[in-house]
């Protein structure tokens, strides 16, 4: 279950970094 939040967060803080950086 850890593992799963920690890498579902990760990729949603990918995602804000990706928008951010396109805007």
């Amino acid at each position: 279950m850890a593992g799963i939040n920690i890498v579902g967060g990760f990729l949603v803080t990918r995602r804000m970094l990706a928008m951010f950086q396109k805007s």
